[in-house]
């Protein structure tokens, strides 16, 4: 079945494009059979001498290929969604007949109508006057329906607070602003609404994090902070680092409290997180101290061997049958002019299993089984064994 003809390849493969085929009476009445095929469009090239789809080639033909319809009278329905309302919208239809051996092509016609009238918008955000300009700010613009809000899209944001332009349908929006900065805000946009529709920010709390760590270790520094509202799930949040001030990071919330972690890859996790809440604004101190970790050293006959710069680590979860995710480690000399232990952090606790890369003149290491718990600091010695 080919495709109106006006539909351009972009809106032709979109997710949002629905092909729907109905058995009827020869009347055209619904069949007692109804829904028949449903399906996504595709790319096929006819043989030149059966008209037959012969699979991808030069100059392809966009239908859609239904198989498998037993002889009888058919009605076809292409309708589109949008990601600005919850209804489908018919875009195009016909009726045909399938016969006994035959191939049946059917050009069903142009039924849309012109759609919701549009027009270009786009937001300009203002802010206080001393607010930094937009650092990767992610915005979700959606628009009110029956059900609720719309899946809406993202929109590019510029450094000036401003957002690029395109055409959306008349209504009430709304725009969720997330990231270094974090605010939802909602407006309405008509044929009359003046370009660009400029939003009032309301005053953003700012939240400063200074993270030090128990002991002498700086690498705590540099670490990532993440953050998100209390009740939130996700951490849409990000944090930036005050170039003037080391180790302190900083985020902009129109309500408080929020919740502050490490990301999960870190070896180390906030005293008690591993998700910290914080109440008021201003600057927080917090410590970070190591995950729960196991110290292992690789010995030949009873002497250390060297760690192998690269070696990997992987970690699975004992009742998770998928991948092995790469552990935090590091190689670390302990009593010794040379690295022979190897530090390995864990992201969760309970039974898991460790597996470990290649170590050169070596069989391979099996995996190890440990059940870690929150504070554990374990020393585990591993005989090698040489390959002969």
């Amino acid at each position: 079945m080919s495709a109106r003809p006006d539909l351009t390849e972009e809106e032709l493969f979109d997710e949002s494009i629905e092909l729907i085929v109905q058995a009827t009476d020869a009347r055209g009445g619904a069949g007692a059979d109804g829904l028949a095929r449903s399906g996504r469009y595709t790319y096929f090239e006819f043989d030149r001498n059966d008209g037959t789809p012969s699979g991808m080639g030069r100059d392809p033909e966009p239908i859609m290929f239904v198989e498998g319809l037993a002889p009888g009278f058919y009605r076809a329905k292409v309708t589109q969604g949008s990601i600005w309302s919850s209804e489908w919208s018919p875009l195009a239809e016909g009726s045909f007949r399938v016969r006994a051996g035959q191939l049946t092509k059917v050009a069903l016609r142009d039924i849309g109508g012109s759609g919701e009238p549009q027009s270009p918008l786009q937001l300009a955000f203002e802010l206080s006057e001393d607010a930094s300009p937009a650092r990767g700010e992610r915005v979700l613009l959606q628009r009110r329906t029956a059900e609720g809000w719309s899946q809406g899209r993202m929109l590019d944001l510029f450094s000036t607070w401003k957002t690029t332009a395109l055409p959306v349908p008349y209504g009430t929006f709304r725009v969720s602003v997330t990231g270094l900065h974090k605010f939802t805000l909602e407006f309405e946009h008509s044929a009359a609404s003046e370009q660009p529709v400029r939003l009032q920010v309301p005053p953003l709390h700012q939240v400063k994090v200074r993270l030090r760590g128990d002991s002498e270790d700086a690498g705590v520094r540099r670490e990532r902070v993440i953050w998100r509202a209390v009740g939130e799930t996700e951490a849409d949040g990000r944090v930036e680092r005050v170039p003037s001030e080391p180790g302190t990071c900083e985020l902009f919330t129109e309500r408080l409290p929020v919740e502050i972690a490490l990301e999960d890859s870190s070896r180390y996790e906030l005293v008690g997180g591993p998700w910290l809440r914080l109440d008021a604004p201003g600057l927080h101190e917090v410590v970070a101290v190591d995950k729960a970790r196991f110290r292992l050293r690789f010995l030949d006959e009873g002497k250390p061997v060297r760690i192998p710069i690269g070696m990997s680590v992987s970690v699975q979860a004992e009742s998770n049958s998928g991948w092995a995710v790469s552990a935090p480690h590091k190689r670390v000399a302990v009593g010794s002019s040379f690295p022979n232990e190897l530090h390995v952090w864990f992201t969760r606790f309970g039974e898991q299993r460790i597996t470990f890369g290649e170590l050169p003149g070596f069989e391979a290491i099996p995996d190890l089984a440990v059940d870690v718990q929150r504070g554990d600091d374990r020393v585990v010695e591993l005989t090698l064994v040489r390959k002969r």
